[in-house]
C-alpha cells in the first residue's frame, strides 16, 4: 500500500460565475428526479441487493441506518465504483483525484444511491470516498466519505430545502449542460471543495486502499 502525510489544505473557491439552470425545470416535464439520473444514475441491483436490505430493516417501513446501508450499496452495487457510468459522476471523480493530487486514485470511488433508503431515509444521492487505513495498521480500514445531495431547486424553493431537508455533506445544483464553456470548471470546483472535505477526515500519516470491485450474482 502507498503511503501519504495529509498536509493538504484545500479551500472551497466561491464560485465567479452565474451559471445557467440546470437545463428545463419541471415546467419543461424536466425533474429533479431526471437530473439526479442524468447526473449520477440509478443502480439496477440484484435481488439479493433487496434481501439484503429486508433483513438490516429496523422497521416495516424499510428504514435502514445510513452507515449499514452504504456498506450494503459497496458490496451489492453493479457498477465499477472507479469507473462509474454516468459522464458527471466520472468526471467528478476525477476532479476530487486531482485535487488530493493522488498518482492514479484506486482508492477513490463514487457510488450512487439513487432509489434506495440512504437516498430515501437519508437524503443522500450519491458519495465519493477514499478508502485508507493508518499507516502501520493495514487492516484497520475506514472510508473518508462525502455525501452529495443532487437538486433543481433555486430561489427561495432552494433555501428552504436546504434548511428543511438537505442532510448531505454538498448540494450539487446549478450543473450547466455538458456543451458548456462553464461544465468542467464546475466540476473543478465541486472536486476541490468534496477533496476538501476527504482531506478534514484523513489522519496525518495513512495508506491507500484500492477499491476491488468484486461484483455480486
Amino acid at each position: 500500500m502507498r503511503s501519504y502525510t495529509t498536509l493538504i489544505n484545500i479551500t472551497t473557491i466561491d464560485m465567479p460565475f452565474n451559471f445557467r439552470p440546470p437545463r428545463k425545470g419541471p415546467e419543461y416535464g424536466y425533474t429533479g428526479r431526471e437530473l439526479e439520473l442524468d447526473l449520477v444514475g440509478k443502480p439496477i441491483f440484484p435481488r439479493s441487493f433487496a434481501a439484503e436490505l429486508k433483513k438490516a430493516a429496523d422497521n416495516e417501513n424499510g428504514y435502514v441506518r445510513r452507515d449499514k446501508a452504504m456498506d450494503l450499496i459497496r458490496q451489492f452495487t453493479p457498477a465499477d465504483p472507479t469507473n462509474p457510468p454516468k459522464d458527471f459522476a466520472r468526471e467528478l471523480r476525477l476532479a476530487v483525484i486531482e485535487a488530493l493530487n493522488l498518482p492514479d486514485g484506486d482508492e477513490v470511488g463514487f457510488y450512487s444511491a439513487v432509489g434506495t433508503p440512504v437516498d430515501l431515509f437519508h437524503g443522500v444521492d450519491a458519495w465519493v470516498e477514499l478508502k485508507y487505513a493508518p499507516v502501520g495498521r493495514p487492516e484497520s480500514v475506514h472510508h473518508a466519505v462525502v455525501t452529495l445531495d443532487v437538486t433543481d431547486r433555486t430561489g427561495e424553493s432552494y433555501e428552504k430545502y436546504k434548511e428543511d431537508r438537505t442532510k448531505a455533506d454538498v448540494i450539487v445544483k446549478g450543473i450547466p449542460e455538458p456543451t458548456d464553456a462553464q461544465y468542467l470548471k464546475k466540476i473543478e470546483i465541486l472536486g476541490r471543495e468534496i477533496a476538501h472535505r476527504i482531506g478534514d477526515q484523513l489522519p496525518r500519516q495513512w495508506e491507500a486502499v484500492p477499491i476491488i470491485q468484486e461484483g455480486t450474482a
